[in-house]
């Protein structure tokens, strides 16, 4: 129906996105049956490529068509050599389209979190949260990168930022436990010993 659609209809635009994004999802979940047909898997995935590449033709300004261009890869990251570098590239095309958009920082400080690409996954995360300061799982994503980079002391001020946005009771305790993992040395306390006067100073 949705391919019918474009037929009818080509030159709009939520249509290719929509059967690019069916496809992905159906390639998805029969990459996680062992027993699902390759061809089939395949030929989702090139449907998914092909109508998301040609509605990037078409409206080549639009942020929203990289972005599920970048997602696409990103979800054949593991199977494909090439999936990391193009989703890389379509997720900086999506930025310079529309570089206000903290959504786009996020999902490329997971797929470089992804590739254990820390460095590059926290400064990801900070624009995100730069440009979204109330986004509770920006922040705690970044705690998470920071923990990946061995940064527990940056991770805890990102957690503690989180936790003290959350008004969940389910991501509250999440956040606590992501805190209480943490290798934090408690800082020494310093206790000064008030100083006995000298016989001058008495006189």
């Amino acid at each position: 129906l949705q391919q019918k659609a474009i037929q009818q209809n080509p030159y709009h635009l939520d249509y290719y996105l929509a059967f690019s994004n069916t496809n992905i999802q159906l390639a998805n979940a029969l990459l996680q049956n062992k027993d699902s047909n390759q061809e089939t898997t395949s030929q989702l995935i090139n449907f998914a490529l092909e109508y998301a590449r040609e509605a990037q033709t078409k409206w080549p300004r639009y942020a929203r068509i990289s972005q599920q261009l970048a997602e696409i890869y990103q979800s054949l990251v593991g199977a494909s050599e090439e999936a990391p570098q193009l989703a890389l590239a379509q997720y900086s095309q999506a930025i310079n389209l529309d570089s206000a958009n903290p959504q786009l920082y996020f999902a490329r400080g997971q797929l470089f979190t992804q590739l254990k690409s820390y460095d590059q996954a926290v400064d990801s995360f900070k624009i995100a949260t730069n440009l979204k300061p109330n986004w509770v799982l920006a922040w705690y994503q970044l705690g998470l990168a920071q923990v990946n980079n061995q940064r527990d002391d940056l991770a805890q001020q990102a957690f503690i930022q989180a936790l003290n946005l959350s008004t969940s009771e389910e991501e509250q305790k999440t956040i606590d436990e992501a805190i209480q993992a943490l290798d934090i040395t408690p800082t020494p306390t310093v206790t000064i010993q008030p100083t006995q006067p000298t016989p001058n100073e008495l006189e």
